[in-house]
């Protein structure tokens, strides 16, 4: 069977299969009735859960009386692989009001109905007339709408008085410009986080936006809310334990949380979590930046942007759980229970298993804690390794310490044997076992080594439990 033809299978919803049998059906996008019968086999299939074809009982299905043709047969799904990528097509730019709607209006004005082009051009302004969550798309759509616009006074200059400009155009394609630069700097910012790689940014042609938008703010702030608070997001993480940036960031938000959607929101919760990260990599005032991104997790659970989720990725969940903890363990066994249905299901036990682990070792229920983490099968390699991290602590905290010894070696043996699929993230998991064994022999070394491992530590690029070795050193020394 054609893999590209069983991969689109495979991607379209049931909802995607019925709307794609009006499109089969219908002249104007298909004159074959072999391809209706291509289609009724692949929703047959479809109900039945298969997710592979199989090109012979397929052909058999449309000429059961012939004998099997190879050719014919991949003539036959290389034309249906076709139907559904033009199937696509058409649902993209039919789910796509702004592409609709510039395809009316510039069919409108070529085809010279003016009435009915006025008519939709004030439709239009109104529908975005005081939109202050303006967006990529949102402003590329109007600067399309205004450069039609100029070109219809153009084409009846006897009709218009108005003097023709491309002024209000090249407006909506410079915010465009303003608010892309921005943000491309923020998500590099975002990914440098996450995986710590220094991507380029040209630093002269941001500086000199950041300088446009500074020198205007109010404007931005009135008028173009989306591009002021990419603006905030930017200071926030060149000054990321600045508490006044970041509650102008948090105010905003707020201020805007019913005008902006799903997405819009999805990335200044992922920059709060950045700018977290980013605060309390030098293990600066940790709990303070702890109990502000817990108020911003609390703030999008209660105005219910994770109801709206309908997969929570098991990263998002876990980190969601491990800073809630730190603060109010209740609040975060109230977010597994309530939101536990809505994680993954390749990986969902073993992540509620990593979950509840965390709560009880905040709540010190170590016995609990090893029982939730012995649980985890090797079955994902980060999550498993995770586990063990959480485990050394558990064994740690409670003195355990040829257990811990046993657990480092073999984490460490793991490690080495998947060295190459772990990638980045060998190093991450590595440094952790490497220092937690330092610091449990520490004893026989003597204290002052416990400040060589601080300021190594405090050196080393962000690692997996990085802030809570900073954090045990500092526990450790103040008692002696």
């Amino acid at each position: 069977m054609n893999n590209k033809l069983n991969e689109l299978f495979n991607s379209l919803t049931y909802t995607d299969i019925n709307r794609l049998g009006e499109f089969v059906r219908s002249p104007f996008h298909n004159k074959s009735k072999i391809m209706i019968s291509v289609y009724t086999y692949i929703k047959k299939q479809k109900k039945l859960g298969i997710d592979k074809l199989d090109t012979k009982e397929l052909y058999s299905n449309i000429y059961p009386k012939n004998n099997f043709s190879n050719v014919r047969a991949r003539l036959i799904t290389s034309d249906f692989t076709k139907i559904i990528e033009e199937f696509l097509k058409l649902t993209a730019a039919s789910d796509n009001i702004y592409c609709m709607n510039y395809g009316l209006l510039e069919n409108l004005r070529r085809k010279g109905a003016g009435k009915s082009f006025s008519m939709h051009l004030k439709k239009i302004s109104k529908q975005f007339g005081n939109n202050k969550a303006l967006d990529v798309d949102e402003y590329c759509f109007l600067g399309k709408v205004e450069s039609s616009y100029a070109m219809f006074n153009i084409n009846n200059l006897k009709l218009s008085n108005k003097k023709i400009t491309y002024d209000r155009s090249m407006e909506y394609y410079q915010l465009l410009f303003v608010l892309i630069t921005i943000r491309g700097a923020n998500l590099q910012r975002l990914i440098q986080t996450q995986w710590n790689e220094n991507n380029q940014i040209n630093r002269f042609l941001l500086g000199n936006v950041i300088q446009y938008v500074s020198a205007n703010l109010k404007y931005f702030k009135k008028c173009h809310g989306v591009i002021y608070i990419e603006y905030l997001i930017n200071s926030m993480f060149n000054d990321c334990n600045n508490y006044l940036i970041h509650e102008k960031v948090f105010r905003a938000l707020k201020n805007m949380y019913s005008e902006l959607c799903f997405e819009q929101l999805g990335h200044i919760f992922f920059s709060f979590n950045a700018q977290f990260v980013m605060a309390t990599y030098n293990a600066v005032n940790v709990i303070f930046h702890t109990e502000k991104l817990f108020n911003v997790i609390k703030y999008y659970d209660k105005a219910g942007f994770f109801d709206t989720h309908r997969i929570i990725t098991p990263e998002i969940f876990f980190n969601i759980v491990s800073i809630t903890s730190i603060v109010d363990p209740l609040f975060s066994k109230k977010f597994i229970e309530k939101y536990q249905n809505k994680l993954e299901k390749s990986t969902k036990e073993d992540f509620l298993y990593l979950s509840k682990a965390v709560v009880f070792i905040i709540e010190k229920k170590y016995s609990d804690a090893i029982s939730e983490l012995n649980k985890i099968e090797m079955v994902n390699f980060q999550i498993y390794l995770i586990s063990k991290t959480y485990l050394a602590r558990v064994y740690y905290l409670t003195n355990e310490y040829e257990s811990l010894l046993y657990l480092i070696d073999a984490s460490k043996h793991f490690l080495f044997r998947h060295k190459l699929l772990l990638g980045l993230r060998y190093e991450k998991f590595k440094s952790f076992f490497n220092y937690l064994l330092k610091i449990s022999k520490v004893k026989e070394k003597g204290p002052d080594m416990m400040l060589q491992y601080r300021s190594e530590i405090r050196m080393q690029s962000n690692f997996v439990g990085r802030n809570w070795l900073l954090e045990i050193i500092d526990n450790q020394m103040n008692r002696q």
